[in-house]
């Protein structure tokens, strides 16, 4: 595919996918998900069969949560992948339509930053947090980092500008995304304090 532009890339079940972007006919441009089997030889991209909705673009690849890979579409819905389903728009929205976006995962939540500038022209991050299991979105306090840089495995540390760590609580992360229990409200989580 000559003329193609990648906008997100990520690994599921030892399987690389990536999306591009391509001309198609008189300039307009479509999305494919392509795939590549790592462990079949000769290594080749095939393109999957199930339509590819518009997604934002990531400079880091998209994160997996209970075997499912989640994104962000460009009108603001959140997106799931899984190989036999395919892309899953949802119904749920961030609150917040911007192009810089970063989602995180953070056990069974999904972490969703947008950059923005604010008045003071300082660079500022809307934050939210999405429940994979139940669906339901939190809106968290702006903060002035945004995770943008990626995650380290397991997903218990966040790298954030310039050049910090931001750890989360162990006893935070959900323990298996198969027993689908546990959902407990943000009020009844006790965090020790240091």
């Amino acid at each position: 595919m000559r003329d193609a532009a990648t906008h997100v890339f990520f690994a599921l079940d030892a399987i690389c996918y990536v999306v591009v972007s391509h001309r198609v006919i008189a300039g307009n441009r479509r999305l494919d998900t392509l795939c590549m089997d790592t462990g079949i030889t000769p290594t080749e991209w095939v393109m999957s069969t199930h339509p590819t909705p518009r997604l934002c673009n990531s400079s880091v690849p998209l994160p997996v949560i209970g075997g499912r890979v989640y994104g962000l579409s460009t009108g603001g819905s959140l997106v799931s992948f899984n190989p036999r389903e395919g892309w899953v728009v949802t119904k749920t929205r961030a609150p917040h339509r911007r192009l810089g976006v970063c989602l995180l995962s953070l056990g069974h939540y999904l972490l969703v930053t947008q950059k923005y500038t604010d008045t003071h022209f300082n660079t500022m991050y809307h934050w939210c947090l999405y429940d994979t299991i139940s669906g339901e979105v939190a809106v968290l306090p702006d903060q002035t980092f945004g995770g943008d840089l990626g995650m380290f495995t397991p997903a218990l540390a966040v790298m954030a500008r310039p050049n910090t760590i931001h750890y989360i609580d162990p006893a935070l992360v959900y323990p298996h995304h198969g027993m689908r229990w546990g959902i407990i409200p943000p009020s009844a989580v006790v965090v020790p304090r240091k």
